[in-house]
């Protein structure tokens, strides 16, 4: 029988439905980041900056990535740490290549930009963190 998660789904069921959003979301992502002008997809009267832009598109990256990765049986505060770590470098590393990708599709890789992908990843893996250390206690 499949162990149950905190809510009604199974484990199985909730882990799967995880990883077809992380795939959906970064699909996501990589799209709007190699699309020719990002910002004709967005409605005008959003008024974002770009560094805006970056950083809310990186946050639930963050987020799916962090809980995407598993803690380990003890879910102890060293695994929590060691998750967090992956999740960034998984996500630094993903946005870091789309940066270097959109020199070939006629947009400039910017390193300012690459930092606030991961400042935005960050947040969204640290806020997951959070939620499973103060669940935990």
């Amino acid at each position: 029988m499949a162990q149950k998660a905190e809510g009604t789904q199974p484990v199985e069921v909730r882990g799967r439905l995880l990883r077809r959003s992380l795939v959906a979301y970064s699909v996501l992502v990589l799209v709007l980041s190699l699309y020719p002008d990002p910002r004709e997809l967005i409605p005008p009267q959003w008024n974002l900056t770009d560094t805006a832009l970056h950083f809310a598109g990186y946050l639930p990256l963050g987020v799916l990535l962090a809980l995407a990765l598993p803690l380990s049986a003890r879910g102890s505060l060293g695994s929590l740490i060691l998750t967090a770590f992956a999740a960034i470098a998984v996500g630094a590393l993903y946005g870091a290549a789309l940066e270097i990708g959109q020199a070939f599709v006629g947009r400039t890789a910017d390193v300012r930009d690459a930092a606030v992908n991961v400042a935005g990843l960050s947040v969204g893996v640290v806020a997951v963190s959070a939620a499973r250390l103060i669940r935990r206690t």
